[in-house]
């Protein structure tokens, strides 16, 4: 996870399939994406990797890193990167929260969107208070007001109700399935006597690593109310207690599978001082949870993993055709990491077995969290 000082976000057209809605980026995390996505002349809002046809090797890069992934990338240059882009604040920091990071939007059916983030009253991650806040907005057309065509008019920030008998949340993730008037909100929630490494950085002596058991919990359009307590997907006790982190939101196949992707993190365990952290002897990596009927119940595969980097907060998309030629549904997952570049795999088999994860040498990554889109009609991914 990444510390992030204020939520900005920053207007797009046909993202999330709507005109005028929104993605985010930490205006902090910004200037960095401008200095890394300069060197290259790729434009920091504007950045998209296009699907060519099937054989072409990744542009940039030589035959011999070539794996199963068949598709030609290129990365689409839209100029200089600039700061100077529209802004919608969703919300600032203020007395009472000064730390908000990781944010993820849904829009709903009409011109309403939803977005949601993890926050703290201490100026960093790992605060044992850090919990969930959301805020809705309503997109506004030039003739209703709007300042620019697509502007969104939020609404006031709110706590998610949560017990407050467990640890700090991370990670929200919104959805909304198919005909449904609940807005599902994936989260992960810590737990136990393991604290994080980074106590003094963190600002707060109760410094908790991220993630624990992922869990959701649900908004019910029509009332406005949240579930009265939320549902364990994936129990932090699985594979040998490391702690699991949501991190995109989930996808459903061609065959009406839903895939949400996650990733297990153990690098901030601090060990050496607490006993509860060495009972935790899993492995970092990522892969996906599986439901089969409509999220009802859940079971975890994949063990996408490196050894010369950590690989997390996992994106994924299904590709079913290379341009106007169908093809084989697979699922594309693209992860953050520490080696300056993305990283990719595959699935074929609709994400129960992984391909071999390869570094994409043209898509620089600043050790930043990826979020991978398809943009309609022109079948991009953003």
């Amino acid at each position: 996870m990444r510390r992030c000082p204020f939520l900005a976000v920053l207007s797009a057209v046909a993202l999330l399939g709507v005109p005028g809605a929104t993605i985010d980026l930490g205006e902090g995390s910004l200037k960095s994406l401008q200095r890394a996505y300069e060197r290259n002349g790729i434009a920091t809002c504007a950045t998209s990797v296009r699907i060519d046809g099937v054989g072409g090797s990744r542009h940039g890069a030589e035959d011999k890193h070539s794996s199963e992934l068949d598709y030609s990338y290129r990365l689409q240059k839209g100029g200089r990167a600039s700061s100077r882009v529209p802004v919608d604040w969703v919300a600032r920091h203020d007395a009472h929260t000064k730390y908000m990071h990781a944010p993820s939007v849904e829009a709903l059916r009409n011109t309403t969107l939803v977005a949601a983030w993890q926050a703290a009253p201490v100026s960093a991650e790992c605060s044992g208070l850090q919990h969930l806040q959301y805020s809705v907005g309503v997109m506004k057309s030039v003739s209703q007001g709007g300042d620019a065509e697509g502007a969104v008019q939020w609404g006031a920030s709110r706590s998610v109700p949560l017990p407050d008998d467990i640890g700090p949340a991370w990670a929200p993730v919104l959805f909304l399935p198919p005909r449904s008037t609940r807005l599902w909100l994936f989260f992960s929630r810590g737990r136990g006597g393991c604290r994080s490494k980074r106590a003094r950085w963190c600002v707060d002596a109760d410094a908790w690593p991220p993630g624990g058991d992922i869990m959701v919990t649900q908004l019910h359009l029509p009332t406005g109310k949240w579930d009265s307590a939320p549902r364990i997907l994936y129990s932090q006790d699985e594979e040998l207690g490391i702690p699991k982190v949501s991190s995109n939101r989930p996808i459903i196949l061609s065959t009406g599978r839903w895939l949400l992707p996650f990733h297990r993190e153990n690098a901030l365990l601090d060990k050496e001082t607490f006993s509860a952290c060495s009972d935790m002897q899993g492995v970092s990596s990522s892969g996906v949870l599986v439901s089969d009927d409509e999220g009802r119940t859940w079971r975890a595969e994949g063990q996408v993993k490196s050894m010369l980097t950590w690989l997390i907060e996992p994106s994924i998309v299904e590709v079913k055709q290379f341009g106007d030629k169908p093809v084989e549904p697979k699922v594309l997952m693209l992860l953050r990491s520490s080696a300056q570049r993305a990283w990719a795999t595959e699935s074929a088999d609709g994400g129960i077995h992984w391909g071999q994860v390869h570094q994409m040498f043209d898509l620089p990554n600043p050790d930043s969290k990826l979020s991978l889109l398809r943009l309609n009609p022109g079948g991009e991914l953003a």
